[in-house]
């Protein structure tokens, strides 16, 4: 007798016998699989190495480690994802048994998404530098950085924006010290003058007591130049 494949309930003809059945069966498990790739039947429990998927319905819980008799959904980190996201399941990283960085978690995965829902909201990580006087600022440890500025001080800060379309926000704090000026020399991937400013060159920072200025920086489409936009003051 002939039987069928665990996941998908392919039929398998019987090794031998399936006399005048073997054209049918073939022919409804291509059917089968034509509806599995073109998205008309979901495909859960796959686990998928690399390419690319689009227009098919991609069922399972990523991060979660599965039940008993569960099949994982796993996502590498080549794989790029376009489509419509609907919901990333078992992600909270203040849930004591999601672990952020072991395995079934999307780590550095590309998702390349036409529309992206998201149920709550969106948290940018932030992140403050050892030396405030030398500081370099990188996405990889945060899209918001803040600086508590020392008075009087001449600082060196570089923005390590490696890959086009990278952006971070950085937040000088000036505190309550006295009014003098700080001099910022500004660096952009480890070299001078790769700061286009808005409005021409590097804007000034203000003098004052309890300032707080915004920055914008962002690596342009050809990943040569950063764009920085001064983005306002708070005091």
């Amino acid at each position: 007798m002939s039987g069928l494949t665990d996941k998908y309930g392919l039929r398998k003809p019987t090794v031998g016998g399936s006399e005048n059945e073997w054209g049918g069966n073939l022919n409804d498990n291509f059917d089968d699989i034509d509806d599995l790739l073109s998205g008309e039947t979901p495909v859960d429990g796959i686990e998928i190495i690399n390419g690319s998927i689009d227009g098919g319905s991609i069922t399972g819980e990523l991060g979660k480690e599965p039940e008993e008799g569960e099949d994982p959904l796993k996502i590498h980190a080549s794989t790029i994802i376009s489509g419509k996201v609907h919901t990333l399941v078992g992600l909270d990283p203040n849930d004591d048994d999601v672990d952020m960085r072991g395995p079934g978690v999307i780590e550095d995965c590309l998702i390349k998404a036409r529309d992206l829902e998201v149920e709550g909201y969106v948290k940018e990580g932030q992140a403050s530098p050892s030396s405030v006087t030398a500081a370099n600022f990188s996405p990889n440890q945060g899209t918001v950085h803040v600086i508590n500025l020392p008075a009087n001080a001449e600082c060196e800060y570089n923005i390590a924006l490696p890959q086009p379309g990278q952006s971070i926000t950085l937040i000088l704090n000036k505190g309550a010290q006295d009014s003098n000026a700080t001099q910022v020399t500004w660096e952009a991937n480890g070299a001078a003058n790769q700061i286009m400013w808005t409005g021409g060159g590097a804007p000034d920072l203000n003098i004052g007591v309890n300032v707080i200025q915004f920055f914008s920086l962002n690596l342009n489409n050809t990943g040569t130049r950063v764009i920085g936009a001064f983005a306002g003051t708070a005091s």
